[in-house]
């Protein structure tokens, strides 16, 4: 790949790949965003490859996404949230802005995984576990629900209780009456 100033973020992101038992225990995926030109195995029926601008492009049916990292993690996570079928994968990084405007406020689950995520070079070959801690968060009730019945290791919360499923627990909520002790 040339190396220009609109394709130097993402040159590091289009040589790994998500492993394939987190795609598997999704389900079906309608669309994959922010995917690498070449990769070994199709996680979805269709996708937006790094260079195809999919922040600005119509995004339809559930969708999966792992953001860029950095400056760059907030705005595709407003557009997460905005679509709203939405999976993401992201550090979960709990003193970013992201976590706090966005995830906080409109997902509606999450799972703290319990290990690393194992990447792929696009060749298919492994390459190291993720180097901080990873989460999966889910933007609608059904990608939530999508969550919850996946089976993948780690922590699941729901965030936020939809009129619909008040049987659900709501981390968020008890959060705000954390009085700061320990």
């Amino acid at each position: 790949m040339i190396e220009t100033e609109k394709t130097k973020i993402h040159t590091a992101s289009d040589k790994w790949v998500v492993q394939r038992t987190i795609i598997d225990k999704l389900g079906d995926i309608d669309l994959c965003v922010y995917e690498p030109v070449n990769r070994p195995w199709d996680k979805a029926k269709e996708h937006l490859a790094i260079l195809d601008d999919g922040i600005n492009m119509d995004w339809a049916g559930r969708v999966f996404c792992i953001p860029p990292d950095g400056i760059h993690t907030y705005p595709w996570l407003k557009k997460c949230a905005k679509h709203g079928n939405t999976i993401a994968l992201v550090y979960a990084k709990t003193d970013t802005a992201y976590y706090h405007e966005i995830i906080l406020h409109s997902a509606k689950a999450v799972i703290f995984l319990k290990s690393g995520v194992k990447f792929h070079n696009t060749d298919g070959s492994k390459v190291d576990s993720a180097p901080l801690s990873s989460m999966l968060v889910a933007f609608s009730t059904p990608t939530g629900m999508v969550l919850e019945d996946s089976g993948i290791s780690g922590r699941f919360m729901w965030l936020k209780r939809s009129a619909k499923s008040k049987d659900y627990t709501t981390g968020y909520q008890n959060y705000t009456e954390f009085n700061g002790s320990i």
